[in-house]
């Protein structure tokens, strides 16, 4: 024990007579150091980039590592035909934003310090949803805005919405996409949005989705409280057909039910205390609104 206590304090005089060495003292008794700052390690970092599913190399995908802080560090390349990848004078122990993409799978993106040589990933193959967007007379729509997003109950918050517009053509692809659940939302000034609920699109599918895009249509009225010549106030007004519709009448006894698409629907009044009232075969064209429906309740 009492060796290895004289062996320690030998070393720690050793080093101290380094750090003294080092370092000097100027005029106003500030430690000065004359050693250089210490430089950043260069290495060379490899790895193979490879299929997720069938763990098959895949060539030229694009390696890119870029410094988080945007300073030193910027690296560039390609994998050969064997998936392998390899960056010389490569500075390691820096946090770098890492992406990795390749046609026809999805980018792989990551921030991370790299303190090991060898960096395999796996890729996954993308999801697409395509389709076309037109009019009900089959007219093709162009830039509409297409939003993709995923459905409520997925956690979304590892997904930022895509948006696009359809092309000329009524066109559009939305492709990059991790297998999964979407909602799809289709909007244009002019016409009712719609939306699509996609309960799951599996790894490497090309889901196609059609869109059938409808001018808005109106339904409006008065309803008045039989006998006393009152407006009645927030009674429920639905419209029920091939689509299904609903509101309250408003303070002067008005209602509206908005965005209406064409068809043969049924107007019924209801409300606690009232007695319900029905009008049948209410025709709706696409574009034309259908007012002065008047009702005693």
């Amino acid at each position: 024990m009492k060796r290895l206590r004289l062996l320690l304090a030998s070393i720690l005089l050793i080093l101290g007579s380094i750090f003294i060495e080092s370092a000097f003292s100027d005029e106003s008794g500030n430690t000065v150091y004359t050693d250089d700052l210490p430089k950043l390690e260069r290495s060379y970092i490899e790895g193979t980039i490879t299929d997720y599913t069938t763990g098959k190399p895949i060539k030229d995908a694009t390696v890119e590592f870029k410094n988080s802080s945007r300073g030193v560090g910027y690296y560039k390349t390609e994998t050969n035909k064997n998936g392998y990848y390899k960056i010389d004078d490569f500075i390691a122990y820096i946090k770098y934003d890492i992406e990795v993409t390749a046609p026809g799978y999805v980018s792989y993106n990551e921030t991370a310090t790299l303190s090991r040589v060898k960096n395999d990933i796996r890729l996954k193959q993308e999801s697409i949803i395509t389709g076309s967007v037109k009019d009900s007379n089959g007219k093709a729509l162009s830039d509409v805005e297409i939003k993709v997003s995923r459905s409520y109950y997925y956690n979304s918050s590892m997904f930022n919405p895509v948006f696009i517009k359809s092309d000329s053509s009524g066109n559009y692809k939305i492709n990059k996409l991790v297998s999964g659940p979407y909602m799809v939302t289709f909007s244009k000034p002019g016409y009712i949005a719609e939306s699509a609920s996609l309960n799951n699109i599996k790894e490497g599918e090309s889901f196609n989705l059609a869109m059938v895009m409808y001018k808005p249509a109106a339904i409006s009225g008065n309803i008045n409280i039989k006998g006393v010549n009152s407006p009645a106030v927030n009674i429920n007004v639905s419209a029920s057909g091939r689509y299904n519709y609903s509101n309250e009448s408003f303070q002067d006894g008005s209602f509206q039910l908005e965005d209406i698409k064409p068809g043969t629907y049924t107007l019924e009044l209801s409300h606690q205390g009232f007695n319900s009232i029905k009008k049948t075969n209410i025709v709706v064209s696409e574009g034309k609104n259908v007012s002065g429906l008047n009702f005693d309740i």
